[in-house]
């Protein structure tokens, strides 16, 4: 933050000898550095794990993958489908693990519990494989007339 109040101080200074537009250009950087430097420290103050499932295109295998900004632990995937359950013991931010289906499932729906920061346990439910869940054409418009695609 040192560094926004010197580069706000040099662009009054700048404006105080005629550089307006010079000094525009130093307030909107500052105020880039400011807005940037708040949200890291908000983001460093409210991290958490966000797990995430997905079933990989072979529909052999479970995909859990931590897509938050801290480790989750203790990770225990349950379905009623297939094998398991599974245990994970911790998960980095932006990293994945991959479990080995036994044979190809066409639909699967599995529970993933989990510890955050707060050692609180989180527990999330998935629905993976299937049709799309509410897949609409994007070239259908707001209010259809002249009975568009009824035939």
């Amino acid at each position: 933050m040192v560094a926004v109040i010197i580069v706000i101080g040099l662009s009054l200074v700048l404006f105080y000898f005629k550089q307006p537009y010079v000094a525009g250009i130093l307030l909107v950087i500052a105020g880039t550095i400011a807005f940037v430097s708040i949200l890291s420290g908000d983001a460093a103050l409210h991290a958490n794990p966000l797990i995430l499932a997905s079933l990989s295109p072979d529909q052999e295998e479970i995909i859990i993958e931590n897509a938050g900004t801290f480790d989750a632990t203790n990770i225990r995937v349950k379905t009623a489908q297939a094998d398991g359950p599974w245990e994970i013991e911790s998960l980095s931010p932006d990293t994945s693990y991959n479990i080995k289906l036994h044979r190809m499932v066409d639909k699967i729906t599995i529970s993933v519990s989990y510890l955050n920061k707060a050692g609180q346990e989180k527990i999330k439910v998935f629905k993976l494989g299937g049709e799309p869940v509410g897949e609409e054409d994007p070239l259908k418009p707001a209010f259809p007339l002249f009975s568009w695609k009824e035939k």
